[in-house]
């Protein structure tokens, strides 16, 4: 099995990306770029009215292998809007000694509305795979990031072929008195070796996903929309309204946080659902149409 170690040094960096958008002429736009190794993006789009920038990230290495790290770093100056997705599936193969890592540093000024929404993530056999995220805000920031979690094929036609996967997410608020203060710390942990099929594990699924939404004006009627989107979803789904307790910088209350689990036997049941819940924020939180990427 992969160890996960704290020391990079036996690490490659592979992929590199650093994304900065701001607003100009009444529009968000990329005020700088960088990337180098295999991570690149797609020229900006437009896909609506509203301003908002969305980018694609592309991978032309075609896959995460043993020891590679990518990282990304993003950030969304005030008032600016960006919706990130990839242009295809995160795809993870056989690692050997160190996992395939990768990690995202974003921030996110006043008014501004961050979306990550990629493709699904699938962990081949013999496969283990790290990321973490470290996400800090304005408390007038709006932030959605999704994830689905899918097994990749197999020789031997046996799903959970992969080794591990850990997903750790950060989210950070300053506080009255400046000070960084931890508004929500995820993990997630799947480990076929020791069985994930069980009771209290994936109860039988295949697919997982989680999906996250920090915004202070999250509240117990926009959970109840949630709620309403999950009890169609052939999915096993759980929601959570949660958040801590402290007075922001700017006087006012800390980010609430939803967070969203489910379990599912395909990638388009997850999926589906956090499109929904994603347009519900949209419309309700900035009245603008739902998501179309067209990629396929």
């Amino acid at each position: 099995m992969c160890s996960f170690p704290t020391l990079r040094r036996e690490f490659t960096t592979r992929g590199e990306l650093r994304l900065r958008v701001g607003v100009e002429a009444g529009r968000s736009t990329p005020r700088s770029q960088f990337h180098r190794g295999a991570l690149s993006t797609m020229r900006p789009l437009y896909l609506e009215d509203s301003g908002q920038v969305t980018v694609f990230i592309l991978n032309p290495g075609g896959g995460y292998v043993s020891g590679d790290v990518y990282d990304l770093s993003v950030e969304v100056e005030e008032g600016a809007e960006l919706l990130l997705t990839t242009q295809s599936a995160t795809k993870v193969y056989r690692t050997t000694g160190l996992p395939a890592c990768q990690t995202m540093s974003v921030r996110v000024a006043d008014r501004g509305v961050m979306e990550y929404l990629p493709d699904q993530l699938i962990v081949y056999r013999d496969g283990c795979y790290e990321q973490l995220g470290d996400f800090e805000l304005s408390p007038t920031a709006h932030l959605l990031v999704g994830e689905v979690i899918t097994p990749g094929w197999s020789p031997t036609s046996e799903p959970f072929e992969y080794e591990e996967i850990r997903l750790r997410s950060s989210v950070w608020v300053c506080d009255e008195s400046g000070e960084r203060r931890p508004l929500l710390v995820d993990f997630l942990r799947i480990c076929p070796p020791e069985s994930v099929t069980g009771i209290g594990v994936l109860e039988g699924h295949s697919h997982c996903g989680q999906l996250l939404i920090i915004d202070r004006r999250l509240d117990e009627a926009f959970m109840d929309e949630v709620l309403a989107l999950a009890e169609k979803c052939p999915a096993e789904v759980g929601v959570t309204l949660t958040g801590a307790e402290f007075t922001c910088a700017d006087g006012g209350p800390a980010p609430r946080c939803l967070v969203v689990r489910s379990l599912g036997r395909g990638t388009g049941e997850i999926d589906a659902l956090h499109r929904a819940i994603a347009n519900t924020a949209r419309t309700r939180f900035f009245e603008r149409p739902n998501i179309n990427l067209r990629k396929y």
